[in-house]
């Protein structure tokens, strides 16, 4: 019935977004028939390029409007070839129903023969100097530019200073702040601004967020030393829901006065004299190095109607990098303050964690369907790398890489939508396969590398995630609301998780969330995870998952079922060199489950899953 339902909807969704293009087209201003590719080059032209091999169009907007004029009566694929460089974007590419592919063809957007190209949001600074008789190099942000979070050094990112200790002195929490006996020489210091200073709270209120506050001000007397914190991000951060509001911050960022010789690769950035400043690593030239800021927040967004049921369509992009966006958000007063896995506690917020807010993402796709995103590389990025939402479906994510991600690699589905009824406005049909996420997040480390809301129909399958500070895989939502009927029919299998939660706890290698009926979480090989909880979590509410051949090595707590209100549950055929496990829930089935002693080799059918888990690139042996 589910299938028929959905084939039928599809249908009526092609009939109306055919017609509705037809009127697109009718205002072009010339139908003809054109060639099947149209290439793009950085050396190219948008005034008397024509789109050919050999006279290329010089930006994505430009082919963009050439494929409009075909695209309707298309009848074979178009392939817009990028040429190999960088595409600067001063604007967001923006995608529409009006640029899909139709006539059950698709629109490629893809690097040509396999060359390097780059959609770059991102500004070049130049003009570094030396501060005289000191190891500091400084330079001014380009004209337009007021603000950074990210500094990126020929194409490595670099961190601001960090005191990795809290508030020194005696410390008391005020309504606005902070009072120390400390006279925090380094907050007045030469070329310090304090409005710059911001604080971490790792695992602070909550051990598997780390929030981020700014510093509003900071003024002395009579031996004590006020901190005014940035509003109304505090008083969000003090009042997080169901008790976890933090108290005092775990380190200090952005502090002028610990840049030295002993500080190489880090810097301390002033925001009202846009400037930063830099100690260089014994590699860095500073005279002839690249040094880049994010301009541009979003790089690419592919926008359907959701309330008309239109949505962007039969699209591919293909080889291409995404790179050098930022987001700016948490520098304008609301800070980060994050709930869980990056979503976030806005004002409009309420305990109802349908309201809660997700980082947003440098690459959107939002009500779009037949969608395919594959040999794509996503780097040096300021917020979560790429998300798809709101009522898409058939959607492939396959064979990319995604690393040095402020937030978290891909985040599909939403969890504004529970118990939506409508088979047009759920998020189904979704393949997450042969990805690699290498040390992500980066920035906003309390994020997952794969992060799905209300799902049905999804395969998260055959995945590298490595090294991530928090969660692997976070699939579904609403802890123990009532069976919301968009969840189900997911599985996770095949995936290789390695090193997670070497940051914060109470996280796990692979964490599902809420009843998602014939799901099943198989065959993954984790190892090395750092710190509680469970390798395999259901977290509160979880239901009908099928956990079976897995293999755990070398992991603090092998399996995470807590509460009773998690229920209906087999896992079997498990291999674990770790015994504790935590089981409370209601009519969970255990069986067939094989311990072996720690540092033994695990016998060939559990080394048969571990050769198979993970991407195909990935060759030899796995810790």
């Amino acid at each position: 019935f589910r299938a028929v339902c959905f084939v039928l909807s599809h249908h009526l969704r092609s009939m109306q977004l055919h017609a509705a293009l037809l009127v697109v087209a009718s205002m072009a201003l010339a139908i003809h028939a054109a060639p099947t590719s149209i290439f793009v080059s950085p050396s190219g032209s948008d005034v008397s390029g024509d789109g050919s091999m050999g006279n290329p169009f010089a930006s994505v907007a430009r082919a963009q409007t050439a494929v409009r004029r075909i695209n309707v009566g298309m009848s074979d694929d178009i392939f817009v070839y990028l040429r190999e460089g960088q595409y600067f974007l001063d604007s967001t590419v923006d995608l529409t129903p009006a640029d899909n592919g139709f006539n059950g063809f698709q629109v490629h957007y893809e690097a040509y023969n396999g060359e390097e190209v780059v959609l770059h949001g991102g500004v070049q600074v130049t003009g570094w100097r030396q501060v005289p008789g000191s190891s500091i190099w400084t330079a001014t942000l380009p004209a337009g530019i007021t603000d950074t979070r990210q500094v990126y050094i020929n194409g490595e990112r670099m961190q601001p200073t960090n005191t990795g200790a809290g508030i020194p002195g005696t410390v008391t929490i005020t309504s606005d702040g902070y009072t120390t006996t400390d006279p925090l020489n380094t907050y007045f210091a030469p070329n310090q601004d304090p409005s710059d200073i911001e604080y971490l709270y790792t695992g602070v209120g909550s051990s598997w967020t780390e929030c981020r506050v700014r510093v509003a001000a900071v003024s002395r007397s009579q031996g004590i030393t006020r901190i005014t914190m940035e509003q109304p991000a505090f008083q969000l951060a003090r009042n997080k829901f169901y008790g976890q509001g933090v108290d005092k911050p775990a380190s200090v960022s952005n502090i002028y006065a610990l840049l030295g010789a002993s500080s190489a690769g880090k810097y301390y950035f002033n925001t009202a004299q846009r400037t930063i400043y830099y100690v260089p690593r014994a590699k860095d030239n500073m005279t002839s190095a690249v040094v880049i800021v994010p301009k541009t927040e979003v790089l690419l967004r592919a926008t359907g109607q959701y309330t008309t049921d239109l949505p962007v369509a039969n699209l591919t992009f293909h080889g291409l990098t995404f790179a050098y966006a930022g987001w700016l958000e948490p520098n304008q007063g609301l800070g980060y303050v994050d709930l869980q896995s990056g979503f976030r506690m806005l004002p409009s917020s309420t305990a109802d964690d349908t309201t809660w807010v997700p980082v947003p993402s440098n690459v959107q796709f939002h009500t779009a369907e037949f969608i395919n995103i594959t040999n794509c590389t996503f780097a040096h990025l300021g917020a979560t790398a790429l998300m798809v939402d709101q009522g898409s479906q058939n959607i492939v994510i396959q064979g990319n890489i995604f690393t040095d991600i402020s937030g978290g690699g891909v985040y599909v589905g939403q969890v504004n939508d529970v118990n939506v009824t409508d088979p047009k406005r759920e998020n189904s049909h979704f393949l997450i396969d042969n990805n690699l996420f290498d040390s992500i997040p980066v920035e906003y480390r309390d994020c997952a590398a794969i992060l799905g809301g209300f799902m049905l129909d999804t395969n998260i399958t055959h995945n590298s995630i490595l090294n991530t500070p928090n969660t692997g895989i976070s699939l579904g939502w609403g802890w123990s609301r009532d069976q919301a009927q968009n969840a189900g029919w997911n599985n996770i299998l095949n995936n290789y998780v390695y090193g997670s939660n070497w940051l914060l706890e109470d996280g796990g290698s692979l964490y599902v969330l809420g009843p998602q009926p014939y799901s099943t979480m198989g065959s993954n090989y984790i190892s090395n995870q750092k710190k509680l909880f469970g390798a395999l979590y259901t977290d509160e509410g979880s239901a009908y998952w099928h956990m079976t051949l897995n293999v755990i090595n070398d992991c603090p707590e092998w399996l995470h079922i807590w509460t009773d209100s998690i229920h209906d549950e087999l896992v079997d055929f498990c291999w674990s060199n770790q015994q504790y496990q935590d089981v409370h829930g209601t009519r969970i089935v255990i069986k067939n489950i094989t311990f072996i002693a720690p540092g033994a080799p695990f016998p060939p059918a559990a080394q048969a899953i571990i050769n198979a888990a993970g991407t195909a690139a990935m060759v030899g042996p796995k810790p």
